[in-house]
């Protein structure tokens, strides 16, 4: 759903502002992304229908400070899922290592996106605003680590981790953690046996290839449901490195 949602948002992109290649080539310009929400609305089985429409639109917030690209799925009226990638722009100095600094989006930019595409609203950063609660009031019921390597398909431009994998990683390690430890706590199985509703992403810093990491992952019972939290880590260069936070909701 994110590799999908991203797809439909960059075809938009192309379509009705300038795609990320011309960003690149014409404005020295692009953006990186730093999180994703993924929220599961309603259920869609395999007897259902063979087709999923995917509808994808842009808000600019804060004056070109960071983008927002939403695609929404839905199958004959109903919406199935939406999915949200926020993206910083950058502009790029180095054109052959792609090594780039943040800033806003730049002005002859933010002129291709029409006035209703702008808002002042902040966006929905769901792991700072739910994690503190879940540490603080959730019952912790295990804790797992699970370790991965960084391979070529797990890429993405200039070899960094493409973010769209994080829902595999987080996935292998929350299912491990559900099976190892089912006799821990009765509800733990659901990790494995229920599906996810809403997915929350925040990136901190980024992965490259054959780098060796880790999921630290934490189950808790927070308001009556289960969540799984994921810190994807790793020990390079000799101390422990954040790359990204990940918030799973069961259903």
């Amino acid at each position: 759903m994110l590799q999908l949602g991203v797809g439909a948002w960059v075809g938009w992109m192309r379509d009705h502002t300038v795609s990320i290649q011309k960003m690149i080539e014409k404005y020295s310009a692009s953006v990186v992304v730093a999180g994703a929400n993924l929220q599961y609305l309603e259920s869609c089985l395999f007897h259902d229908g063979d087709t999923v429409q995917m509808e994808s639109h842009s808000v600019v917030h804060k004056k070109g400070i960071l983008i927002e690209g939403v695609t929404e799925f839905t199958y004959g009226g109903k919406k199935l899922a939406k999915m949200s990638v926020f993206l910083r722009p950058v502009i790029i100095g180095d054109e052959h290592s792609s090594a780039a600094k943040s800033g806003s989006l730049l002005p002859e930019l933010q002129d291709l996106f029409s006035p209703e595409e702008f808002s002042q609203v902040p966006y929905a950063r769901y792991v700072k605003q739910l994690l503190p609660s879940i540490e603080r009031e959730g019952e912790l019921i295990a804790t797992g680590i699970f370790p991965f390597k960084l391979h070529r398909y797990a890429m993405d431009f200039a070899d960094q981790w493409a973010f769209m994998e994080t829902a595999a990683y987080v996935g292998a390690s929350r299912e491990n953690l559900s099976v190892t430890q089912a006799n821990k706590h009765p509800r733990l199985i659901e990790g494995i046996s229920a599906a996810v509703k809403n997915y929350y992403l925040d990136l901190k810093r980024p992965y490259f290839l054959f780098d060796e990491a880790y999921v630290e992952s934490k189950a808790y019972i927070w308001q009556e449901k289960l969540f799984f939290v994921h810190s994807l880590q790793s020990n390079l260069r000799g101390e422990s490195q954040l790359h990204a936070l990940v918030i799973e909701e069961m259903q």
